[in-house]
């Protein structure tokens, strides 16, 4: 789910309230009704006191009724939805939970049944019904139509080099070259895997003075890590992004040795063919 969704207020509805705020309003109650009954005020007041114990009791019992009546309800939308309730979602899709799966994979899925269960042809369409193939296979999906009769579609594999097998492929390509899911006029539809972008990333690397150079050491595997996790269709490696990964506390400097990285379309997948790291033998502060 898009990160700008958390601007949104979570949804409920009863106000949530803490014990505390329910105890300050309930004794106001009694004390008021207790001076009005009486003429005079309530002076036995205090932490041990019978009606305090029982105030509070009755706060913390309804401060979690309204706590548990809001979850409730919130496990109807799929931002706010967590654990079980995904799964319910799903299922009221007529998909089946999918093992080990993480809560954005369930949200995403529940999402695209929602979105490509209209006419067939649009990209969620397509994306519903390649997903489902084998949603714990497949990590991501590119659909494009290069003119009006003809889909490209390339598939992320879950490996680690995110290239799928030649099984998934052509069990994706089956699926949707089937009757019931593409429209007559879509009749050149290609299915492949991710198509693989070489990157080449060459810095000299200038610490600052003082500087362990086990600080440079640790570079190329923070580099590689943060490489992986960036691995996706479609998605370039601008300069930006790997001077920012290199910069890490004890870098003075990152200067390109090497070429700027190729474009990444679409249906492709950038992966680091080499990577060549120098430190400069100059300190600065």
């Amino acid at each position: 789910m898009a990160n700008e969704l958390d601007i949104l207020p979570q949804p409920s509805i009863v106000e949530e309230i803490s014990s505390a705020d329910i105890i300050d309003r309930k004794l106001e109650i009694f004390l008021t009704a207790y001076r009005e009954e009486t003429g005079k005020d309530f002076t036995a007041l205090t932490e041990d006191s019978l009606v305090v114990r029982l105030v509070r009791s009755y706060a913390e019992q309804e401060a979690k009724l309204r706590v548990a009546i809001n979850e409730r309800f919130r496990a109807g939308f799929v931002y706010f939805a967590r654990d079980a309730n995904l799964d319910l979602l799903l299922t009221d899709e007529g998909l089946i939970p999918e093992p080990g799966a993480t809560r954005e994979r369930k949200q995403e899925r529940i999402i695209l049944a929602r979105s490509g269960s209209s006419a067939a042809g649009p990209p969620e369409w397509y994306r519903r019904k390649i997903v489902e193939v084998s949603p714990d296979e497949i990590r991501d999906v590119s659909i494009d139509f290069p003119d009006s009769s003809t889909v490209r579609i390339a598939i992320l594999a879950k490996s680690i080099d995110g290239i799928p097998p030649d099984d998934l492929v052509n069990r994706v390509r089956n699926a949707v070259i089937s009757d019931d899911v593409h429209p007559d006029d879509h009749f050149a539809i290609t299915v492949s895997g991710a198509e693989p972008v070489a990157v080449n990333i060459a810095y000299e690397i200038t610490l600052e003075l003082g500087a362990d150079e086990a600080v440079f050491n640790a570079l190329e595997a923070h580099y590689r890590g943060a490489f992986a996790e960036r691995l996706a269709l479609g998605r370039n490696i601008p300069e930006d992004w790997t001077r920012s990964r290199l910069m890490v506390p004890g870098v003075f400097s990152v200067t390109n040795s090497g070429t700027e990285p190729p474009k990444v379309e679409s249906w492709q997948i950038p992966y680091l063919d080499s990577l060549v790291l120098v430190l400069s033998l100059e300190r600065q502060r």
